[in-house]
């Protein structure tokens, strides 16, 4: 309530009245007319007809597409909103030619990108291949940094917290088991380990 009227006297004390005055405009005004001539001139010269009536004999090229038009509407005639249905699909027919384009362009596969198959790049790094408690791993992180190859490095990252886990026997680590698309490890820490995975 105490806010309440607080703000209803902030409202009412920043509400200053001005007492309000007439003031009269007594600047000259110019009034200015149009030339007819010019007027005339304009409404005489094809450039300005904006009457959307033509003007002269349309070119070739005007006539080949109004030719092309006039068959692919013809094919229409008797579907209802057939207009606007081919004007959305051609629409959406020159969007996809330009994305595929644009792909091409930038050599991506369009239809890996759809399917969803990620491109298999192998690492040349293999946890399987020799026991993480044998890895140096920070001279290897450094080498893989050193050589621009982050993903490495980040692979080597993730084997050095498991390997860290597994010595403080938070984790039972298993060679197989970092590359599944199961489980990446088999708790059988403390409780409130278990709780928070």
């Amino acid at each position: 309530m105490l806010v309440a009227l607080f703000l209803t006297g902030i409202s009412n004390a920043s509400a200053k009245k001005v007492k309000a005055t007439l003031r009269v405009d007594s600047s000259k005004i110019d009034v200015k007319k149009f030339d007819a001539n010019a007027v005339k001139k304009y409404k005489q010269d094809k450039d300005f007809n904006y009457n959307g009536e033509a003007t002269g004999q349309p070119s070739f090229w005007e006539r080949f597409w109004g030719w092309i038009w006039h068959k692919i509407t013809s094919l229409f005639d008797g579907i209802p909103y057939s207009g606007v249905v081919l004007k959305y699909f051609l629409l959406a027919l020159a969007i996809v030619f330009i994305a595929y384009i644009i792909f091409k362009s930038l050599g991506i596969d369009a239809m890996q990108l759809l399917r969803g198959n990620a491109k298999k790049i192998g690492l040349p790094y293999s946890e399987s291949l020799e026991n993480i408690n044998e890895i140096n791993f920070d001279a290897e992180i450094e080498n893989a940094i050193s050589q621009h190859n982050f993903r490495l490095a980040v692979r080597l990252l993730y084997l050095k917290c498991l390997k860290q886990l597994s010595d403080k026997n938070l984790i039972q680590w298993q060679i197989d088991k970092t590359n599944s698309p199961g489980p990446f490890v088999n708790f059988e820490g403390p409780a409130w380990i278990q709780n928070r995975v």
